[in-house]
C-alpha cells in the first residue's frame, strides 16, 4: 500500500520556465462556475448582440523574459538593486545595534565578571591559607602527591579510554550501517560526486540547449516563410484563385444565375453536420417529447401570484426545473489525454532520430507548419480579386453599375471610438479609474509603483520548502459534531497547489477551475504563511505587488490617493499577468472600531497614511476582477480576530489555517534546520525528545533557535564537543509559542469564516430530533404563532 504522499501533485516546471507553450485545447463541456443569475443574463445579451461579429482575440500578456528584464531595469535605476527584498522581522528579545557596539558591551561586562571572580577566589584562598597555618596544600585541595611514573600511568589510562570509546562508537556505527539502521558516512569523493548536483547540472545544460534549438527553430520558420513567398507564392495564389472561381461557378449554376455577394458560404462549406442514423433520430425525437412534457408540468406546478418566491417542493434546488445530468464514462479531460497519447504514438514515438543526435528541427515539419500562415497572408489579396471579379460579372449581366447607398448622418454619428487597452477596460464606476486614465503607457504606472516600493521582488522559495507530512490519524479521529482538526502541512501544500498555483500558472486551468480570486493565510507568527506566499509567486513566475501596511505607510497620502494606488496595482497586474497582490498584516486594513466612552460621537475618517483607507477600494476592485484574468490576492494575518470579520469574509473567498507543526513535523524540522546551519547530530541524539519539548512552537521559532545555537564559534567545536539537548532548550524558551488562548481564538475565527459552527449546531439539533437551522431558531408550528396583535 502507498501513503498519501504518492498522490501529492507536483508543480509543473514550465510555469516559471516556458510561459509561451501553446495550449490549443478546446473542450465541448463548459465548466460549471457559481455565478449570480443577473450576471449570466447580461452576458447572454451581450453575446446575442455580437453574434454576427467575429470574436476578438485578446492579446497575450508580455512574456516572462520581457517582464523580468523590465522589472530588473526599473529596480536597478530607481531602487539601486534588482535583488529580492528580505523581510525585516523585529525580535523583542534582541537589540538593534551594530556588531562593534555589541562586542564592546560583551567585553565590558565579561571583564567585570572576570575581575570580580578573580578577587573573590583570591580572598577565599587567603582565608584558607591563614586558617591552615601556612600549609602549601591549602592553596590546592585537589592536589595529590604522585611520582612521575604514577602520573604517566594515569595519563595513559585517560588517553587510552578516550581512544577505546571512539573505536567502540565506530564499530557500533558500522554494525548499524550493515543492518541498514543508519546511513553510511560519505567520503569527500562521494560528496564531490553528488548525483543530485550532477542531475541538476545536466538539467540546466539541457535547458540551455533547448533554448538555443528553439531560437534556431524560430529563425528557420522565418526563412521558410521567405522562401515560400518567393518560390511558391505565385502558385499558391493561382491555386487559391482557382478554388474560389470553381466554387463561384458552382454556386451560379445551382442558384440559377444568382451571383454570390460574399465569400462566407465558401469558408463555411465544410461546416456541415454529419447526418444522424435512424436510431439516433428516434432517440432525439423521444428526448424532445420528454423535455416538452417536463416543461408543461413545470408551468402547471409554477407558483401563481402572491408571496414572493412561492413554495418550493422537495428536491427543488432552484435550478429552474433542470435536473442534474449524470455523465457516464471517462470525463472529457481524460479523453483529451488519450487523443494526445495517440497523436504522440503516431507522430513522435515511431520517428527515426538516429541521425539527429543534436536534436535539430525537421525541415519538412517546419514547412508544413509555416504553409498555412503564408496562405493566410495571401488570403486578403485573393479575396479582393474574387470580389472585383464578382462585381465585373454583375456589371456585364445588368449593363450598369449598382449605386452605393448613401451613408446617413446617423451612421456618421455612430462611429466607434477607439477601444481602451486591456489594462484600462474596467467598469466606469470603479474607484480610481479616472486617475489612471491620464497615463498613456502602462509602463509609467509600473515605474511609479516601483518607485513607491509596491512592485518588488520576493526571495525565491519553492513550495517544497514548506516541510511537513500528512497526518494519518485525522481521518480516524475526525468527528462531525466537533470542530475539524488542524490541517497537516502536506494538506496545505495540496490546497495551495490546486487553488492558487495551477490557476495562476495555466490559463487553461483558470478557465475551467472553480472561481477563487483571493485567499487568506492565517495562523501564529512563524508558521510559514509568508513562505507559502513567496512560493506561489516563484512557482508561477508572477509579478508581485505588495500592499502590506508596512509598504504602503506614508505613500499616496493625497486626497483619494489610495484609490489611485489600488487602481494602478490592478491595471498593471492585468497587463503583466500572472500577478499576485500580497497583503501582509491584513487585520490592519480591516481594523475593528475602538470603543468610545461618549455616545453619539462623529465617525472619524481614516488618516491619510493609515492602512484602513484602502478597505473600500480593495473590496470594490476585488468584486470587479474578471473571471478569466490570472490575478490572485493573498492576505496574511497573525491576529485575524483584531479585524472586522465580516469584511475579511467579503474580501477573501477562501481561508487556510496554518497551525503549529505536530511532533513528526517538528522532528523533521529540527533535523533539517540543524544540518542546514552546518550542525551535525551524533548517533543517539534525543531528537524525538526535542520534538516533544517543542510542541506548540512554530517552524520559525525552531529555525531561530538553530541559528542562535549554531554560531560560527560553536560549529568549530563540533569535533571535540558534540551538540547536546540542553543547548537548544534555553534559546527555544525565548521564542514565540502558541498558547491555548491563541488556539481558541484561531478556532473561533475558523468557525466564523467557514460557518462550521452553524453546521455543527444544525447537526446536533437534528440528532436530538429538533429542526434547527443552526441559528438556534426552531422551525415548525403554525403561522403567526407567538405574534402579538396590534
Amino acid at each position: 500500500k502507498y501513503d498519501p504522499s504518492v498522490i501529492e501533485i507536483p508543480v509543473p516546471r514550465y510555469f516559471k520556465e516556458d510561459d509561451r507553450i501553446p495550449v490549443d485545447i478546446k473542450f465541448l463541456e463548459k465548466p460549471e462556475k457559481k455565478e449570480k443569475k443577473t450576471k449570466s443574463k447580461k452576458k447572454k445579451k451581450k453575446k446575442k448582440k455580437g453574434a454576427d461579429d467575429e470574436e476578438e482575440k485578446k492579446e497575450p500578456p508580455p512574456s516572462l523574459d520581457f517582464k523580468n528584464q523590465l522589472l530588473n531595469e526599473l529596480l536597478k535605476a530607481h531602487v539601486g538593486t534588482d535583488e529580492a527584498e528580505e523581510e525585516i522581522v523585529h525580535d523583542p528579545f534582541t537589540l538593534d545595534m551594530d556588531i562593534v557596539q555589541a562586542i564592546r558591551i560583551i567585553q565590558k561586562y565579561d571583564r567585570g565578571r572576570q575581575y570580580r571572580k578573580r578577587v573573590y577566589d583570591m580572598i577565599k584562598l587567603m582565608k584558607r591559607y591563614e586558617t591552615s597555618g601556612g600549609a602549601v596544600s591549602a592553596l590546592n585541595p585537589h592536589a595529590e602527591d604522585l611520582t612521575e611514573d604514577e602520573a604517566c600511568v594515569r595519563f595513559q589510562k585517560l588517553f587510552r579510554g578516550i581512544q577505546d570509546r571512539k573505536k567502540i562508537e565506530e564499530i557500533r556505527h558500522d554494525e548499524l550501517v550493515f543492518l541498514g539502521m543508519a546511513p553510511k558516512i560519505k567520503s569527500k569523493d562521494e560528496l564531490s560526486n553528488n548525483p543530485i548536483k550532477k542531475a541538476k547540472e545536466i538539467e540546466q545544460s539541457r535547458k540551455e540547449t533547448q533554448v538555443e534549438r528553439m531560437k534556431d527553430y524560430e529563425n528557420a520558420k522565418e526563412e521558410f516563410k521567405d522562401d515560400i513567398r518567393s518560390n511558391e507564392g505565385p502558385d499558391i495564389k493561382e491555386r487559391m484563385l482557382k478554388e474560389r472561381r470553381d466554387w463561384v461557378s458552382e454556386q451560379i449554376q445551382k442558384k440559377g444565375g444568382a451571383i454570390p455577394t460574399n465569400l462566407e458560404d465558401y469558408y463555411n462549406r465544410n461546416n456541415v453536420e454529419v447526418p444522424l442514423t435512424p436510431e439516433e433520430e428516434e432517440a432525439k425525437a423521444a428526448q424532445e417529447e420528454e423535455d416538452a412534457k417536463k416543461n408543461k408540468k413545470g408551468k402547471k406546478d409554477a407558483p401563481k401570484g402572491g408571496k414572493k418566491g412561492g413554495k418550493k417542493k422537495k428536491g427543488d434546488d432552484g435550478d429552474d426545473g433542470k435536473e442534474d445530468i449524470k455523465m457516464v464514462g471517462p470525463p472529457e479531460e481524460v479523453q483529451k489525454f488519450d487523443e494526445f497519447y495517440l497523436e504522440y504514438n503516431k507522430k513522435w514515438a515511431t520517428a527515426n532520430e538516429t541521425d539527429n543526435f543534436e536534436q535539430n528541427y525537421d525541415a519538412e515539419m517546419v514547412k508544413k507548419e509555416v504553409l498555412p500562415d503564408v496562405e493566410l497572408e495571401f488570403k486578403s489579396t485573393v479575396d479582393q480579386i474574387i470580389m472585383m471579379e464578382l462585381e465585373n460579372i454583375k456589371i456585364n449581366q445588368s449593363g450598369y453599375k449598382e449605386k452605393k447607398p448613401k451613408k446617413s448622418k446617423k451612421s456618421k454619428a455612430k462611429k466607434k471610438k477607439p477601444k481602451d487597452p486591456l489594462w484600462l477596460q474596467w467598469p466606469k464606476k470603479i474607484p480610481g479609474l479616472k486617475a489612471i486614465k491620464k497615463y498613456g503607457d502602462v509602463r509609467d504606472l509600473l515605474l511609479e509603483l516601483v518607485q513607491n516600493g509596491i512592485a518588488k521582488k520576493f526571495p525565491k522559495q519553492a513550495l517544497t520548502d514548506f516541510k511537513g507530512d500528512f497526518n494519518y490519524l485525522h481521518s480516524m479521529m475526525d468527528d462531525l459534531t466537533r470542530a475539524p482538526r488542524e490541517p497537516s502541512m502536506a494538506l496545505i501544500r495540496q490546497i495551495v497547489t490546486e487553488t492558487c498555483i495551477f490557476p495562476l500558472g495555466s490559463q487553461l486551468v483558470k478557465d475551467r477551475a472553480e472561481l477563487v480570486k483571493s485567499m487568506l493565510f492565517y495562523g501564529p507568527p512563524g508558521s510559514g504563511k509568508t513562505l507559502v506566499a513567496r512560493a506561489v509567486v516563484h512557482e508561477t513566475a508572477s509579478m508581485l505587488f505588495d500592499l502590506s501596511p508596512l509598504s504602503v505607510d506614508g505613500k499616496y497620502s493625497e486626497k483619494k490617493g489610495e484609490e489611485k494606488m489600488i487602481a494602478s496595482v490592478f491595471a498593471v497586474a492585468r497587463h503583466f499577468q500572472p500577478a499576485v497582490v500580497y497583503i501582509d498584516e491584513c487585520e490592519k486594513v480591516f481594523p475593528k472600531k475602538k470603543k468610545k466612552g461618549k455616545k453619539g460621537g462623529k465617525k472619524k475618517k481614516a488618516e491619510p497614511g493609515a492602512p484602513s483607507r484602502m478597505k473600500k477600494a480593495l473590496l470594490a476592485w476585488k468584486k470587479k476582477l474578471p473571471q478569466n484574468d490570472r490575478i490572485f490576492i493573498i492576505g496574511c494575518s497573525s491576529e485575524p480576530n483584531e479585524a472586522v470579520q465580516k469584511d475579511m469574509r467579503a474580501m477573501f473567498d477562501q481561508a487556510i489555517y496554518f497551525p503549529a507543526p505536530d511532533v513528526s513535523t517538528c522532528k523533521s524540522l529540527w533535523k533539517e534546520f540543524i544540518e542546514k546551519n552546518g550542525g551535525r547530530l551524533k548517533q543517539g541524539f534525543p531528537l524525538s525528545t526535542l520534538a516533544h519539548i517543542s510542541q506548540g512552537y512554530t517552524a520559525g521559532s525552531i529555525l531561530k533557535t538553530c541559528k542562535q545555537v549554531l554560531t560560527e564559534y560553536r560549529l568549530g567545536q563540533l569535533d571535540t564537543r558534540p551538540l547536546m539537548l540542553s543547548e537548544f532548550i534555553g534559546p527555544l524558551s525565548l521564542t514565540h509559542s502558541v498558547s491555548s488562548q491563541d488556539s481558541e481564538d484561531y478556532e473561533k475565527f475558523t468557525d466564523f469564516i467557514t460557518k462550521d459552527d452553524k453546521r455543527r449546531k444544525a447537526l446536533e439539533a437534528e440528532l436530538k430530533g429538533d429542526k434547527d437551522d443552526g441559528d438556534g431558531k426552531k422551525k415548525g408550528g403554525k403561522k403567526g404563532k407567538g405574534k402579538k396583535k396590534k
